[in-house]
């Protein structure tokens, strides 16, 4: 029997607009989820180190630091975190570029609870399982530098190496979480 994951209800809610954030705040928290606000670009990347959401909701335009960067920034180091864009200044270029770069979705302001729900849901359901079960064991080392692996492909690597690799999403990457989901099924199937 295969025992899913569990996807955190944690959401990162970065919005200029301080009322607004604290108005999705209050209703998201209503709903069971864990909620952490900031309010421009450039706080998103502290933000998402310590408080480790599953969601990111962003707002396109801001100060400091725009929504796209921020976006970007978010898809190259936490492929484990999806990230809704919300704006009221976007047009259909804005919407594709967001999507070609990772976004989950994209939704106009104003936005209803219900949708602003609807899309974190989906969004903290699509988050692979795979994925959030390696951060979880990266989250667990003791020592990342000292934790090494053998690959078939690339000898020895420690754990912060394949952590890299994994945001890259490259090919020792794919090879190292294949790997693990097979050894995974294989120990389940023994277990039966």
């Amino acid at each position: 029997m295969h025992r899913s994951i569990e996807r955190p209800k944690r959401v990162l809610l970065v919005d200029d607009a301080e009322e607004i954030c604290q108005s999705w705040a209050e209703f998201l928290e209503s709903e069971g989820w864990v909620v952490e606000k900031c309010f421009d670009g450039e706080a998103v990347r502290e933000k998402v180190e310590t408080f480790d959401p599953t969601v990111v909701v962003l707002d396109l335009r801001m100060p400091k630091r725009d929504g796209i960067d921020a976006l970007k920034d978010l898809r190259s180091s936490r492929p484990w975190t999806n990230v809704v864009i919300i704006t009221g200044h976007g047009d259909e270029d804005d919407a594709i570029k967001c999507l070609n770069e990772g976004a989950f979705a994209y939704l106009k302001k104003a936005v209803s609870n219900a949708d602003l729900l609807e899309k974190c849901e989906l969004a903290r359901q699509a988050v692979p399982e795979t994925l959030l079960a390696f951060h979880k064991w990266y989250n667990a080392l003791p020592d990342p530098d000292h934790v090494v692996y053998q690959t078939a492909s690339s000898g020895a690597v420690t754990g912060r190496q394949l952590m890299e690799e994994i945001k890259k999403q490259s090919p020792t990457a794919r090879e190292f979480l294949e790997l693990v989901a097979s050894t995974a099924a294989e120990l389940v199937i023994k277990r039966l």
